[in-house]
């Protein structure tokens, strides 16, 4: 086919769900670290700020799970 000089191959990979993000996720791990988990409603003013400067978020732990499911 004459494509090998062409074609770029990228492995990615995740480690997956961390204790961090406990059963509903978190927006700050610092709050899990400090035996302060934020609650749903906490967390849910912040759903356009996740994975910006201001927030440390971690999803749930069955996120991993629910990903590969059909």
């Amino acid at each position: 086919m004459g494509i090998r000089d062409n074609t770029l191959i990228l492995v990615v990979s995740d480690n997956g769900a961390s204790q961090e993000g406990l059963r509903d996720g978190t927006s700050n791990t610092d709050r899990f670290r400090n035996y302060n988990p934020d609650t749903v409603e906490e967390m849910l003013p912040l759903l356009d700020k996740l994975g910006g400067p201001e927030t440390d978020p971690h999803y749930p732990w069955a996120g991993p799970w629910r990903a590969t499911r059909p």
